[in-house]
This record gives C-alpha cells, structure tokens and sequence, in this order.
C-alpha cells in the first residue's frame, strides 16, 4: 500500500511539475526520493536521418517523433528510471549504403533499434511514432503490440488508458504486425501518437505544450505498468 501511494504521489508532483515545465523543478524529483532499482526503459523515436516517416501538413515524421521521444525520456529520468533512447538527433540507424537496398536498409536500421533494447538489458521498448493516412477525418494516439505477447498487451493497455485522458479519445490498444514489437524480447508497443493527416491534430502534435502532454500520459503509464508488474512482484 505504501508502495502504491508513492508511485501516486510521484504521478502527481510530476503533473505539477510538467505545468511549470522547468527543469529546475522537476530535478529535485530524482532517483534518491523514488528508486527503481535497475529498471531500463528503452525510449524509441521513430524513423530518423533520410528516412522521414510519413509527412502531412507541412511536418515530417521524424521531428514529432524525436520531440516526443527526447521529453519522454526526460521525465523518465527525472522519475528516477533508468532511459536509453535509440536516437537523440535527426540521425537514421543505419543509413543509406550503395551495397544494401532500401528494404534491406529500413530491416537493418530496425534490426538496431531492437538490438539497442536487448543490448541495454531493457525491462520495456517503447517505440514512438506518428501516423498519416489519405482521409483526414481520422485522428487519435493508439497503442499496438505484438498479439503473442501478454505482457506487452497489459503495458500498451495501461499507456493507451493515460493517452486516452489527454486526447479525450475512446480508443482501445490493438495487435499488429511490426518488427520492433514481433522482434524483442522484452515487453514492447508501439505509440501511435496522432495523425499529421488531419490539420488540427497536427498542429497539436507540433505544439511544444502538447508534446509535454503526450509524454507524460507515456511516462504515466509506464509508471503504473511498473508499479504493477514490478515492484509487487
């Protein structure tokens, strides 16, 4: 029970402290106040370098999710959480070869990001992307895992649950087939955080204070699936 109203309290003070977004503020939350042991959290953005990702209203893929990823991991450390991030830069995993295709080189540059994770001994991947589709009446952050894997179904579930307060969204987490997820060995989704095909949600994602808001409601999540897959176990 102590246990739950720290993590409770820590989730509180960390919504305080994302308002007064200072960094200040929020180093004085540290590992020396709410420990985790060794927990590792492998903070994924996705795309990156010459791959853009998908594009849609004038932004690119790449940014949000870099933007996104970068403050996610900042409020993980700042928790106290062991973070590793597979790119802090506009930088692609494996980039553009001569000798390779372009599938080959998107395989190979996946392929790094999951070894990353496995190298890094990480508890959870959390891989961070956007998405774009022809109609733009769609929008809304949801969460996908790999269908043969329970545990990483109860982490997206938990996440997508923090997502759906901040965007006021009614979605439910979903299987899919994806080569992050498929590929590690380690409890992993994939965040869809919105859609840069419908102008209002992409003017959102490009919005400083949104962003802020989307990596918390990640964090939040991570917090709880923490809370309840670790620490009582």
């Amino acid at each position: 029970m102590l246990k739950k109203l720290k993590v409770i309290f820590l989730i509180f003070m960390m919504l305080v402290l994302l308002l007064l977004s200072r960094d200040y503020y929020v180093a004085q939350v540290s590992g020396e106040m709410f420990s985790w042991g060794e927990m590792v959290i492998v903070i994924d953005a996705g795309h990156g370098g010459i791959d853009s990702g998908c594009t849609g209203n004038g932004l690119l893929e790449k940014d949000i999710t870099l933007a996104l990823s970068n403050e996610t991991a900042r409020l993980l450390r700042a928790c106290g959480i062991m973070t590793v991030c597979t790119r802090v830069d506009d930088v692609a995993l494996k980039e553009k070869n001569d000798d390779i295709t372009y599938r080959n080189r998107w395989r190979l540059d996946l392929a790094r990001r999951v070894e990353i994770a496995q190298e890094a001994n990480a508890n959870a991947l959390i891989s961070i992307h956007i998405n774009s589709i022809r109609s733009s009446k769609w929008r809304g952050a949801q969460v996908f895992y790999d269908p043969e894997k329970k545990d990483s179904k109860y982490l997206a579930d938990i996440i997508q649950k923090q997502l759906n307060k901040v965007t006021n969204g009614k979605r439910l987490s979903n299987t899919g087939d994806y080569y992050v997820t498929r590929e590690s060995n380690m409890p992993s989704v994939i965040v869809e955080a919105g859609f840069l095909s419908n102008s209002s949600e992409a003017k959102l994602l490009a919005d400083l204070g949104y962003q802020k808001q989307i990596a918390w409601a990640i964090v939040s999540g991570i917090l709880n699936w923490l809370d309840n897959n670790v620490i009582h176990q």
